[in-house]
This record gives C-alpha cells, structure tokens and sequence, in this order.
C-alpha cells in the first residue's frame, strides 16, 4: 500500500512539472530593431525572439498587411517559426518597398 502511494506521488509531481514547463505567449516577443529598411528606408527590421534560455519553442506568428486606400487591404497571413533557446529570427520589414507601400504589423499569437 505504502509503495502505491509513492508511485501515485511520483506521477503526480511527473504530471506537475510537464505542465510547468509549458510554453506561453509571454516567451516569445516581437521588436523593431534600429536597422532601417523598405520605401526610403522608413521601416525597420520586426525580429522574434524565444526569451526562454533553456527550451525550444514554435511560435505562430501573424502578419497583417495594410495599405491606405488600396482595394483588398487588410490581409493577414499565419506561419510558424521555430526559434532555439535564447534564439531569434528575423520576421521582416514594418513598411514595404513597393506602391502602394504597405506597412506590416506582427503579432505572437501562439506559443508551443
């Protein structure tokens, strides 16, 4: 009975942990860096990064086109990155190099 109780013990704490370790969107973040980019380089460079320096991570991550006045517009689009400990990735530029000149908007909207 007694070894019965340590086991079940045992896979509970087991159980615990694996939740613990669960990945969530406050692991990964979007920033502008410095470097200039697109139409008369008013852009800048969105770049993700996994602030988690002991997991993996996949991050889905969503782009939103939009261009002012321009028949179609917003559009969005999804795709998943996967990002090594500590890791980054380049997503691309805020603002785009061709007319209309669209501005682009990133957002994590998911994290495993």
């Amino acid at each position: 009975m007694r070894l019965l109780h340590i086991i079940s013990s045992l896979l509970i704490t087991a159980a615990f942990s694996s939740v613990a370790w669960a990945a969530s969107l406050g692991d990964a973040e979007i920033k502008l860096s410095g470097e200039s980019c697109g139409h008369a380089k008013a852009g800048r460079v969105a770049v993700l990064r996994n602030k988690l320096t002991s997991k993996s991570i996949k991050v889905t991550v969503e782009t939103r086109m939009e261009s002012a006045g321009s028949p179609g517009y917003p559009k969005t689009s999804q795709r998943v990155v996967s990002l090594p400990a500590g890791g980054s990735k380049n997503l691309g530029c805020s603002r785009g190099s061709y007319t209309p000149y669209p501005t682009y908007r990133y957002s994590v909207i998911g994290v495993e």
